[in-house]
């Protein structure tokens, strides 16, 4: 929810008053600004996201978006998996 909410500061809340924007809109039919529009607003988007997501992964088997608690999880099925494997 906080990505979302800093998702909408970006944008500008229409609800909450604020109307100002900080990504810029490329009108259509006006395809010259459009270069320009996009190299404004990828480096707050990415940056947006890189701040609410994590980069490093816990161990090997991770993935980027596992968290510590998903991977007990995984650790723990995994261990069950082994012993259940070895004496059915």
């Amino acid at each position: 929810m906080v990505i979302k909410d800093e998702l909408k500061v970006l944008m500008g809340n229409e609800s909450e008053g604020r109307n100002k924007t900080l990504l810029k809109w490329t009108k259509e039919g006006d395809p010259e600004n459009a270069i320009e529009d996009l190299d404004h607003n990828l480096p707050l988007l990415i940056h947006t996201i890189k701040k609410h997501t994590p980069i490093k992964t816990t161990c090997r088997w991770s993935t980027w978006w596992e968290t510590r608690e998903l991977t007990q999880l995984r650790k723990d099925f995994t261990i069950k998996i082994r012993k259940g494997n070895e004496d059915p």
